[in-house]
């Protein structure tokens, strides 16, 4: 279950992740949260252009997908 909920509480938000992923006491497995967090991105950047957003616009879709870079 941590990786269910740590996921979404740290997208684009990589500093946290060691305090959330602490929290839970267990070992978690942080190469499935950083490919969720580039996947989420990805699916978010097509919802947003198809519906008008800018994905490039600061702090959103493609920041956090350069911050994993």
């Amino acid at each position: 279950m941590p990786c269910t909920t740590s996921r979404p509480l740290t997208l684009g938000h990589e500093e946290h992740l060691g305090d959330v992923i602490a929290g839970y006491g267990t070992d978690v497995d942080l190469d499935v949260i950083r490919a969720w967090w580039s996947w989420r991105s990805l699916k978010a950047a097509r919802w947003l252009i198809e519906h008008g957003f800018d994905p490039s616009s600061p702090r959103a879709e493609f920041d956090v997908l350069r911050s994993r870079m």
